[in-house]
C-alpha cells in the first residue's frame, strides 16, 4: 500500500535513523521499518539524510504489521518497490500545528520514561509513541558520565506541566543549539518518541525533532 507522509522526524538512533510522519489521508502516525531484524528497525542515514522535516514523501508499505513492543505505529517497507522515500513536497509548520496534542501526559506518563507495566494496562490500540507537542523548553548541553570518561549531549527542560528532561535526537536541532545560543529557551514545536525497553525494562523518552528550527534558517 503506498502512503504519503509528512516527516516530523528524522532522527538518531543506534545504527542508523528513525524516521516518522503522520499520513496525510488518515491523520494517522507511521514510523516505517525494515523487516530484515539485523538492521534493528534503523533506516541507513545514506537513505533518508536528504528528507528535511516537513517534506512530504511517498512510501510503499506492507500489509502485514511488526510485533514491536508498544509501537504500535511501525510499518514494514515494501522493499519490492524502488519509488520509497520520494519527496513530493513540503508542509508549512501552520499546517502541521493541527495534530499538536494537548494531553495531561506525555506517551502513558508523568516522566521522563514510561512503565511497560503501565502500557500492559492498556489496550494494544490505545499504545502510543510518537506525539506532537508544543511546550515552552530550555536547552541544556549536560555533561553525562559514560563507561570510561564522560560525554556532553542536548537535553530538552519543560517548564511547562509535566515537566520532564529530555534528551535531543535530532540532529538539525542540536546543530542549530551549537550554533546559536540564542534559540536555547523558546516555546516550541516538538515531535516527542517512545523507545522500546531498555534500561531498567523502562521505555524511555526523546525530542526526535524540533520543527520550528526548520522555519527559522
Amino acid at each position: 500500500m503506498k502512503k504519503e507522509i509528512v516527516i516530523l522526524a528524522n532522527s538518531q538512533r543506534p545504527g542508523g535513523r528513525c524516521v516518522a510522519g503522520i499520513c496525510l489521508e488518515s491523520g494517522e502516525w507511521i514510523r516505517p521499518i525494515y523487516e530484515d531484524e539485523s538492521k534493528q528497525n534503523a533506516i541507513s542515514k545514506k537513505e533518508v539524510q536528504h528528507i528535511g522535516l516537513l517534506k512530504i514523501i511517498k512510501i510503499n508499505l506492507l500489509e502485514n504489521r511488526p510485533e514491536t513492543k508498544y509501537q504500535r505505529e511501525n510499518y514494514f517497507i515494501d522493499t519490492t518497490k524502488n519509488d520509497n522515500w520520494e519527496i513530493i513536497g513540503t508542509k508549512n509548520l501552520h499546517d502541521i500545528e493541527q495534530f499538536c496534542e494537548q494531553d495531561s501526559q506525555i506517551l502513558h506518563s508523568n516522566e521522563e520514561y514510561t512503565e511497560p507495566a503501565d502500557m500492559e494496562n492498556l489496550e494494544p490500540k490505545e499504545w502510543k509513541s510518537l506525539m506532537l507537542v508544543r511546550k515552552n523548553v530550555e536547552f541544556k548541553n549536560i555533561k553525562i558520565e559514560f563507561p570510561g570518561g564522560f560525554k556532553k549531549k542536548w537535553y530538552g527542560v519543560f517548564n511547562d506541566e509535566p515537566k520532564m528532561e529530555l534528551p535531543v535526537t535530532d540532529p538539525y536541532a542540536k546543530h542549530m543549539l551549537y550554533q546559536n545560543p540564542n534559540k536555547r529557551t523558546g516555546n516550541y514545536l516538538m515531535a516527542i518518541s517512545l523507545g522500546e525497553p531498555y534500561y531498567k525494562g523502562r521505555c524511555y523518552k526523546f525530542i526526535a525533532s524540533v520543527l520550528d528550527f526548520r522555519t527559522q534558517e
